[in-house]
């Protein structure tokens, strides 16, 4: 086929900012527009100052050790998303760091439980966010295998599908997250001197520190900002190519974290953000593990 195939596909209220992907849907009881960070490699959360401005029931529930839980309002028909479909729609109630810019203007985050089990089209060149029923063919798309963890029987878990995917760098293969919410705060002048157009709350792919060390070492051409420039326990280095099986990202910004804190508990060592694939059309598919690299709208 030379076009895409029609398919049923809803178009979602959202923004893009950065790289940054977010859902903004209206509640339908105060007329009040949410602002939802979507994250692939996260869990979901409404934040406290979300959940008194909506006036939300909470309720206290043992997911995980302890916690306080909302569900999400019901929204107006023009600007409506989908409830979560995992823990009975339930998100955590948090109250972040009001200090924290990556966290500013937030109310809350959508992460897996809302994601799974469903076909999304991010859309980063256009601004779009859809929810797709079918996927479109074309013979330039470029399909990503994606891993999940499973269950003994090999399903995936419930609320925990948290994708992965196996990279190429500098010929060695990584196992990776795919993170979509990926983000570092720069400095302004850190920020002018990348001259990609962003915010200086943006969009990354994220390193543990020694991997980032080593590839530093190995490759001293590489584009590397020592965290004096950037921020206490956070260095920037640029990676001229990525491949994730048939596709080659190029000049991929990596950040590390304070404490490597991101990658508490996990075997990864590299999450790919949208530092990577943050200029393309990309389809995650939950439903049968692979993501979709779309070519540019006609």
């Amino acid at each position: 086929m030379s076009a895409l195939a029609l398919l049923v596909a809803v178009l979602l209220p959202a923004q893009f900012e950065s790289g940054r992907a977010f859902a903004v849907p209206v509640s339908a009881v105060v007329h009040d527009r949410l602002v939802l960070w979507i994250d692939s490699d996260g869990s979901g959360f409404l934040t406290q100052a979300a959940v008194r401005r909506l006036r939300l029931a909470t309720r206290a529930k043992m997911y995980g050790p302890h916690g306080t839980f909302a569900r999400l309002p019901a929204f107006e028909r023009s600007a409506w998303i989908p409830k979560p479909r995992a823990f009975a729609g339930d998100l955590r109630v948090i109250a972040p760091d009001a200090g924290d810019p990556i966290f500013a203007g937030l109310d809350g985050q959508l992460g897996a439980s809302w994601l799974q089990d469903r076909i999304w089209l991010f859309d980063y060149p256009a601004g779009q966010l859809q929810l797709l029923s079918s996927l479109p063919q074309h013979p330039d798309s470029t399909v990503i295998r994606l891993l999940f963890e499973h269950d003994d029987r090999g399903r995936k878990i419930d609320g925990r599908e948290y994708p992965a995917l196996n990279l190429v760098v500098d010929g060695r293969s990584l196992r990776a997250a795919f993170d979509t919410a990926a983000t570092v705060a720069l400095r302004p002048a850190v920020a002018a001197s990348l001259h990609d157009g962003w915010a200086d709350v943006r969009a990354t792919s994220f390193v543990t520190h020694a991997l980032a060390a080593r590839w530093h070492a190995a490759h001293p051409g590489w584009r590397f900002v020592h965290e004096a420039s950037v921020a206490q326990g956070v260095d920037l280095i640029n990676v001229p190519e990525v491949d994730a099986g048939p596709v080659r990202f190029r000049n991929v910004w990596f950040s590390t974290r304070p404490g490597d804190d991101v990658f508490e508990g996990e075997a990864v060592s590299v999450k790919l953000g949208p530092s990577a694939f943050g200029k393309e059309r990309v389809i995650l598919d939950y439903i049968d593990e692979q993501a979709i690299i779309m070519p540019a709208a006609s």
